[in-house]
């Protein structure tokens, strides 16, 4: 049997390769197709990520096998072995050594992967004051860790957008101070950078409404009623309120809520898994 590439890339993570293998059995048999780096001091490192067992019809026949560098690969020269065995038995048909050695210039370690960025608030149908203090929120997350986050908004939905901070810490909040300019479409976006210097972002879904000032409403006084699974929330009615905003988190400092948009003064949740639930309320004119 031989091997050879398909496709090949010093850089690329992923590969794949090509097996030509002649059955003269009398009938199909299965195979395992394995591949592996062998350096110059004698290490080697096994990629078992990309095993395969194929069945081989009588006859001649060319396989697949991907092929992705194992994590620890340091940077430098590999002959790449490659083998085919009985899965059954583990004995091995044969092995191959690639004519060419394989040459790694960047650690498999390389952090390549963008963060994941959601906003939360504001994210479209919103109603904000001129001048006023308002909380945008969003989830980043990434395996190495955030390292920045950059907040912006537009005014002209998308056209134009102008900063509001670029070095946050990614605790999931900025108490905003809504700008002086009216705005049918607003968004804001949040850009996430991680350690590796790797950047994901996301903007609001929708765009919200920047509109005129004028006093606040009340808060509402909030009465939340349990019964066996059914919780009913409930709260008082406030003159002048456009709309009602719920919040419902498991932290009382409300890090993550989940945010519902009522017009009445009411929300009822018809099952609840036991636990302990924080709400606020908000009256929205």
């Amino acid at each position: 049997w031989s091997v050879s590439p398909s496709y090949r890339s010093a850089r690329d993570r992923l590969s794949s390769y090509e097996y030509t293998i002649e059955n003269a059995t009398s009938s199909a048999i299965s195979v395992a197709l394995g591949a592996s780096l062998h350096a110059a001091n004698g290490s080697r490192i096994d990629d078992r990520a990309n095993d395969t067992t194929v069945t081989a019809e009588v006859g001649t026949h060319v396989l697949g096998r991907g092929f992705s560098l194992p994590v620890g690969a340091a940077p430098g020269r590999y002959d790449v072995e490659f083998a085919v065995w009985d899965p059954a038995s583990s004995n091995q048909y044969g092995r191959k050594l690639l004519d060419a050695a394989l040459e790694v210039v960047g650690s498999t370690t390389d952090d390549l992967l963008a963060p994941t960025v959601t906003v939360g608030a504001p994210n479209g149908g919103e109603r904000w004051a001129l001048g006023d203090q308002s909380p945008i929120r969003w989830e980043a997350t990434d395996s190495s860790g955030i390292a920045r986050v950059g907040l912006s908004y537009t005014t002209t939905g998308g056209i134009v957008w102008e900063s509001i901070s670029q070095d946050e810490q990614n605790d999931g909040e900025f108490l905003w101070t809504v700008p002086t300019t009216l705005s049918a479409g607003a968004k804001v976006r949040v850009v996430a950078v991680d350690v590796s210097g790797n950047v994901g972002s996301d903007e609001s879904d929708g765009t919200f409404e920047i509109v005129e000032g004028g006093s606040a409403p009340p808060a509402p006084a909030l009465v939340a009623a349990a019964s066996a699974l059914s919780v009913s929330v409930n709260w008082d009615t406030i003159q002048d309120a456009d709309s009602y905003l719920l919040e419902e988190d498991d932290n009382p400092s409300f890090t993550s809520p989940v945010e519902y948009s009522l017009q009445h003064a009411v929300k009822y949740f018809a099952e609840k898994a036991p636990g302990v639930y924080y709400f606020r309320a908000r009256a929205v004119n």
